[in-house]
C-alpha cells in the first residue's frame, strides 16, 4: 500500500501582484517545505509567480515564452528532489501575441 500512496500538496500562498521575485520566493519556500513533509505533487495557485491583477503594476511587457531560466530551474529542483510540480505563470504566445494563464506540469 505504501507504494501507492501520494502526498500531494496544494500551495494555500499569497502572491503579490507584479512582485515576481517575491512570488517566486514563496514557492521555492512551500516546495520545500512541501518536499520536507513528504509531498511528492506539489501543485501552486492560479497566477502564483505574478499575482493577480498583475497588469496594474507591472504591465505585461515583461511576460516571455516560456520555459525561461526559473523554470529551468524548478525542472532541476524537480528532478534531484523527484517532484512534480504543478506552476502557474503568465505564458506569451510568440506566433500569435497573445497572453494565456498557464499551468506547467513538470515531473
Amino acid at each position: 500500500m505504501a507504494d501507492t500512496l501520494k502526498i500531494i500538496s496544494l500551495l494555500h500562498l499569497n502572491p503579490l501582484p507584479g512582485e515576481l521575485e517575491h512570488n517566486r520566493n514563496l514557492i521555492e519556500s512551500g516546495i520545500d517545505q512541501s518536499a520536507k513533509l513528504g509531498a511528492t505533487w506539489i501543485v501552486t495557485p492560479e497566477l502564483a509567480s505574478s499575482g493577480y491583477y498583475f497588469r496594474e503594476v507591472i504591465g505585461t511587457g515583461w511576460v516571455k515564452s516560456q520555459p525561461d531560466n526559473w523554470l529551468h530551474r524548478m525542472a532541476e529542483l524537480a528532478k534531484n528532489k523527484s517532484l512534480n510540480l504543478f506552476i502557474s505563470c503568465p505564458v506569451l504566445d510568440a506566433t500569435e501575441g497573445k497572453l494565456y494563464n498557464s499551468v506547467f506540469a513538470i515531473s
